[in-house]
């Protein structure tokens, strides 16, 4: 089950390789493609790219979770668990970034995004389509 409480149209436990963003954007492609439009799949895509990006490069090393779902709104929304036991957080960048820029971009694709517990799980809710950039 996710934050929202209803079981997601997509769950995947991956090993922490760098190959698992490929897998990850072509299983939520596949999931979401009809069911969204094309500016709301590709925030999503991003979104949930960075997520990966920072479970497998930040996280623990430990098999990590990637579940996504669609709210009653027609909204994507979803959660990233590495099992870490560290605290998150998003970097201030003055200058040079040390870190990425994975939480930020997420920061400013999705409507609301957050970190729960120490467990190493983020979630987050995209905006709607009439929400997100202009194509």
């Amino acid at each position: 089950m996710t934050q929202s409480g209803r079981a997601p149209a997509l769950e995947l436990m991956l090993d922490p390789n760098r190959d698992q963003t490929r897998v990850v954007r072509a299983a939520v492609r596949s999931v979401f493609l009809d069911a969204l439009p094309a500016v709301t799949l590709q925030d999503l895509l991003t979104i949930v790219s960075e997520l990966v990006s920072n479970a497998q490069n930040y996280g623990p090393g430990l098999p990590f979770r990637v579940s996504v779902d669609m709210d009653e709104d027609g909204r994507p929304g979803g959660e990233v668990q590495d099992f870490g036991r560290s605290a998150f957080a998003m970097p201030d960048h003055d200058g040079e970034p040390e870190g990425g820029l994975g939480l930020q971009i997420v920061d400013a694709l999705a409507e609301e995004w957050g970190i729960s517990g120490h467990d190493g799980l983020v979630w987050f809710r995209a905006r709607r389509a009439e929400e997100g950039l202009e194509a």
